[in-house]
């Protein structure tokens, strides 16, 4: 295993961990155990505790982005992309819980102020989605593409606060799944209704 698919691989069990332990409880020491590597090994990619954190979340992020911009740059029509893209949000829900999210934003407030500039930084990823959906006639023409980005961005930043998902017992799941399905359905015009029902129907 070559230096960068070994400092990938403990970054990937990492997310495990803090899925299972949280922040506060996450251990060097229960990182190596579970990859059966030496503790020296992994300090020689990741110097101390709040370094390997600060490194899981920003590995998560690149590969949320390059996701995103995969799906934003595929041949597919503008209503495949945009639930593409919600299912990628969805599979957060699976590599991270609410409660351990809570105990980031709790901790490391400055690892959660890049996380929600991430999300803002996604407007873009947005606004092409929406412009393609409304030059293929897929989405009404009605609203400005600029503004409706903004908006989403915006309300996927204030929803996405650990302490309102948990006093509603909501799950990153189920928020994406209603504000997704409420969103697109909301923009689409006769012939995105109609590519809609196609696409359910399979």
């Amino acid at each position: 295993m070559n230096e960068h698919s070994k400092k990938d691989t403990i970054l990937e069990s990492g997310i495990d961990i803090v899925n299972q332990l949280g922040p506060r409880f996450f251990t060097v020491e229960y990182l190596a155990q579970k990859l059966g590597m030496s503790k020296k090994t992994i300090y020689k990619f990741f110097p101390t505790k709040d370094n390997i954190i600060h490194s899981i979340f920003d590995y998560m992020m690149k590969t949320v982005g390059k996701k995103f911009s995969n799906v934003v740059n595929s041949t597919d029509n503008a209503l495949v992309k945009f639930y593409k893209i919600k299912k990628e949000l969805q599979s957060i829900d699976s590599r991270l819980s609410i409660e351990k999210i809570a105990e980031v934003k709790d901790r490391y407030p400055d690892l959660w102020k890049k996380l929600e500039q991430f999300r803002l930084e996604r407007k873009n990823d947005f606004h092409k989605i929406i412009q393609e959906g409304q030059d293929q006639g897929l989405f009404s023409k009605d609203r400005d593409a600029e503004k409706l980005s903004g908006i989403i961005i915006l309300f996927i930043n204030q929803t996405l606060q650990p302490e309102i998902l948990m006093k509603y017992n909501l799950t990153f799941y189920d928020m994406f799944d209603v504000f997704f399905d409420l969103t697109i359905k909301g923009l689409l015009s006769t012939k995105g209704r109609q590519e809609l029902e196609k696409m359910e129907n399979i």
